[in-house]
């Protein structure tokens, strides 16, 4: 999870949150913008850069824990469907190697019979 203020010296927040998000190794990082900014439009600005949530000074406590909790969660739940769909991939490269294994090379399967070429 990152913290990220909107006003920043040599970079602004905006700009760091669309470097963080086009970066493969970082794009699944939540970002949750801080800012003192009350503007409608800089809140679109920054959800547009990738932002996942928005937070604005002066912050309150149990507003900042409540969206830890749920961007925490929701990486939780991105982590869990990426290591499924590890799994599911190595199980589709199995099942392949397995029927390989079991289909003749110059068969071909027609109803569940092989035919000789």
């Amino acid at each position: 999870m990152i913290l990220l203020d909107v006003m920043m010296p040599r970079m602004d927040g905006l700009e760091a949150c669309r470097k963080l998000k086009a970066n493969l190794a970082t794009a699944h990082i939540p970002v949750l913008m801080v800012t003192a900014l009350v503007d409608r439009e800089q809140r679109h600005l920054g959800i547009d850069a990738g932002a996942n949530d928005y937070l604005t000074k002066p912050i309150d406590r149990q507003d900042v824990l409540l969206r830890v909790r749920n961007a925490v969660y929701t990486k939780r739940l991105y982590d869990t469907v990426q290591q499924d769909l590890t799994k599911l991939r190595e199980l589709e490269i199995l099942q392949n190697n397995l029927t390989h294994l079991i289909m003749p090379r110059h068969g071909l399967a027609f109803d569940g019979h092989l035919l000789d070429l």
